[in-house]
């Protein structure tokens, strides 16, 4: 049921400690609605309208990771300006996605930050990545991209991600800055 190579990821992240990612045009899947999910997954036409709901459901369960009993996920997201203000599912369900992005930037375990548009151009215009860490084993990169599923471990694949998202970090809003605009941006959808 799962796309292909997604049931990859979602078991490397059910094993992972830590997850750092970037998300130029999507709220992040650990952190969608279940309504912003549904609305996201219609617009992409190769899933199947019977497909939607399992789909769904498996974004909700993967959403657990960030309460996981004694050491839930370390999640660090880094999203762009343009993902919260695109009013996928209509201007309701970005308001009520917005206020959960708010409301889950309160755990103890996730750190959220917004770049915001008038930064311009940064390092992360090439696309959707996420690291993911582990207790024992080396680091994965998982690259999302219409042409297919990328898992690079190469020491210098790691390093030049790495250093993208700490870039990422430092020319991003502070968290709490990003939660003030996530409140703002949840106030102006009409």
């Amino acid at each position: 049921m799962l796309p292909s190579g997604l049931e990859v990821y979602v078991g490397l992240q059910s094993d992972a400690r830590a997850e750092r990612a970037w998300e130029p045009l999507l709220v992040h899947g650990l952190l969608q609605t279940p309504q912003y999910a549904r609305a996201v997954l219609e617009s992409w036409p190769s899933n199947r309208p019977h497909d939607i709901d399992v789909l769904v459901q498996v974004r909700t369960e993967r959403q657990k990771l960030l309460a996981r009993e004694g050491e839930p996920l370390e999640f660090w997201a880094v999203l762009d300006e343009a993902a919260i203000r695109r009013p996928l599912g209509g201007p309701d369900v970005m308001r009520a996605q917005l206020q959960h992005l708010a409301e889950t930037s309160r755990l103890p375990n996730v750190t959220l930050q917004v770049i915001p548009e008038h930064k311009g151009g940064h390092p992360g215009m090439g696309g959707t990545f996420s690291l993911l860490e582990f207790e024992e084993d080396d680091p994965v990169i998982y690259v999302d991209s219409p042409a297919g599923n990328l898992y690079l471990k190469k020491k210098p694949d790691v390093r030049r991600f790495t250093s993208t998202f700490d870039l990422l970090r430092a020319i991003a809003l502070a968290p709490d800055e990003s939660t003030a605009l996530l409140h703002r941006a949840a106030e102006e959808m009409q």
